[in-house]
């Protein structure tokens, strides 16, 4: 029986700020003109709540691209899983 694995990516575009499925970033808890101070709060840690569905940065994020999504086919993606099996077997 042939093992299956799930591979997820983050190419460039693949996910971006804002993104309605939910995303792990530093985001602005208040717009600077409505507090003194330009805090960012870090939505990275493990189990810490994602921030979803921010349209104005997600758009932000789309316009800010230099260049195109990057997707890969189904043979790409094979050969790259091939390759991080083969990877983590040496490193263990």
């Amino acid at each position: 029986m042939i093992p299956h694995y799930l591979l997820t990516s983050t190419f460039y575009g693949n996910w971006l700020p804002g993104d309605p499925r939910g995303f792990v970033s530093s985001v602005r808890d208040k717009r600077p003109e409505e507090a003194a101070t330009n805090t960012r709060h870090e939505h990275d840690q493990y189990g810490t709540p994602y921030d979803k569905n921010m349209h104005g940065l997600y758009r932000s994020a789309l316009a800010s691209m230099k260049g195109d999504v990057i997707t890969i086919s189904q043979e790409q993606a094979e050969a790259l899983l091939k390759q991080f099996l083969e990877t983590s077997s040496i490193r263990q």
